[in-house]
C-alpha cells in the first residue's frame, strides 16, 4: 500500500491532528485513532480485554468446563475457570471439575477465593493494573 512522500504522510498527520478542534470532532478522531492502533480489531478486544487485572471474572457460558476447589471457595458456587485453574496451585486440594450454567469466574477475588488459590495472573483487587484509559 503507498501513502505518498514523508512530506505527503505529514501534511496528512497534520490535517488529521489539527483540524479537529471542535470537542465533537476531536472526540470521532480518538475514536478513528484507537481503531488505528487496534488494525481494525476494535481498541477493546486488542487493548482493554487483555489488559491484566487483579481479579479475573470472565463470564462462563452455559455448559462450560470450571474448577470449585474445597479449600479455596469460599462457598459452593465459587469456581474458577478453566485457564485460571490452570495457572494456580491447587496441589493436595479436594478439587472438582464441573459444568456450569453461567457465573464468572472468582479468581482474584478475595471475598469468593482464597488468595493462595489465586492463579498468577489474578493477584486480588489491590494488585498492580496498568491504566491505558
Amino acid at each position: 500500500m503507498f501513502l505518498g512522500t514523508i512530506e505527503e504522510q505529514w501534511k496528512l498527520l497534520e490535517f488529521l491532528l489539527w483540524s479537529h478542534q471542535d470537542n465533537n470532532e476531536y472526540k470521532k478522531l480518538l475514536e478513528w485513532l484507537e481503531e488505528l492502533a487496534s488494525g481494525g480489531e476494535g481498541f477493546e478486544k486488542t487493548f482493554v480485554d487483555k489488559q491484566e487485572r487483579g481479579v479475573c471474572g470472565r463470564e462462563m457460558k452455559h455448559k462450560e468446563p470450571a474448577y470449585k476447589c474445597n479449600e479455596c471457595g469460599v462457598d459452593g458456587g465459587c469456581i474458577q475457570c478453566v485457564e485460571c485453574f490452570e495457572n494456580s496451585d491447587h496441589t493436595g486440594h479436594d478439587v472438582k471439575r464441573t459444568l456450569v450454567s453461567g457465573g464468572c469466574c472468582d479468581c482474584g477475588d478475595p471475598q469468593s477465593w482464597s488468595p493462595k488459590g489465586f492463579c498468577k495472573f489474578h493477584q486480588g483487587p489491590d494488585a498492580s493494573v496498568k491504566n491505558i484509559r
